[in-house]
């Protein structure tokens, strides 16, 4: 049997940490549909793949190949459009781990000193602090995932996924947020109490809005989560919240870690990596957060404006 030209057509891509990455085969929605998922940028020089991903139409499900974890690609397998982009996604933060850098869950906003990292549990506040951020003037940088290193935040996708209660937020606030034509008139139609969920991207951001200084120093890291009392904010340390952000990050990585217990129970013997990811996972926080203050906030439907308050914006 031959092959397609489609089957052997390869895409150079680089994700964020500079991660290079190689599309082999699928069609051009599941080389879009890994872009979205990896915020990649497509590359004309090819070089040594960090991961290698690979659309077989005779794939039966997703599988990864752990050659090495220095300098061997690591390689993943899956059938065309049900490719469980996902894994790739996973793959690419426990590269970036792997080379000594932090991929985490979190939103972020710059100011002219620098930025503030948003992070936390699901629900926790976390997209409701950014909200009240960019309307209070701050810019853009990140909305679901950042690459941490040396102290300083790149961002790693250019979106913020809203909820029902994120877009009743944002009119309470009368936040503008610069949205153009087709979504303007896809939200009025639509009216924002009946809206479930929403992806704003930057592209829908006002050009003031965003951050164009590429990587920044973190000045301030903001645990926010949720909370049965009153509302209330302090400074706090790195060690208070580590061990939460650990198991955060940790469920960030359930396919992968799915697939591990699977591999162990099947007799293969995956990279440590896997096995040692919390262990991992807290090292990189310790590493790259050193010295970065702290700010932890527990919110109970707190309104916008005294979730700022909350988080410390003003002070010194």
């Amino acid at each position: 049997m031959g092959t397609s030209p489609a089957q052997t057509a390869m895409t150079q891509l680089e994700a964020p940490g500079g991660i290079a990455v190689t599309v082999q085969g699928g069609s051009p929605r599941d080389v879009n549909a890994v872009r979205h998922q990896l915020h990649a940028k497509a590359v004309a020089a090819a070089r040594h793949p960090d991961l290698y991903v690979r659309f077989d139409p005779h794939a039966r499900g997703v599988s990864v190949d752990w050659t090495s974890t220095t300098r061997a690609t690591w390689s993943l397998s899956a059938p065309p459009n049900a490719g469980r982009v996902r894994y790739i996604n996973q793959l690419l933060r426990l590269r970036l781990l792997d080379r000594g850098r932090l991929p985490i869950h979190a939103a972020a906003a710059e100011q002219d000193d620098g930025a503030w990292m948003i992070v936390g549990p699901a629900g926790g506040g976390k997209t409701a602090l950014l909200l009240a951020l960019l309307d209070a003037g701050w810019s853009f940088l990140a909305g679901e995932w950042v690459v941490v290193e040396d102290g300083r935040v790149q961002a790693a996708d250019d979106r913020i996924d809203l909820r029902a209660h994120h877009l009743d937020a944002a009119r309470s606030l009368r936040l503008e947020l610069g949205l153009r034509g087709r979504v303007r008139r896809w939200l009025v139609a639509t009216g924002l109490r009946r809206l479930d969920r929403f992806e704003l991207r930057s592209r829908d951001l006002g050009n003031s809005r965003i951050s164009r200084t590429g990587t920044v120093p973190i000045t301030r890291a903001v645990w926010v989560q949720g909370t049965s009392g009153p509302a209330h904010g302090r400074d706090g340390s790195l060690d208070e919240i580590v061990d939460e952000m650990v198991r955060c990050e940790l469920s960030r990585y359930r396919d992968l870690l799915a697939l591990y217990q699977h591999d162990v129970a099947g007799g293969i013997q995956p990279v440590p990596l896997v096995r040692d990811l919390g262990e991992m996972l807290n090292t990189r926080i310790r590493q790259q957060l050193a010295g970065i203050r702290v700010r932890i906030v527990e919110r109970a439907g707190a309104a916008p404006h005294s979730l700022l308050e909350l988080a410390g914006v003003g002070i010194a």
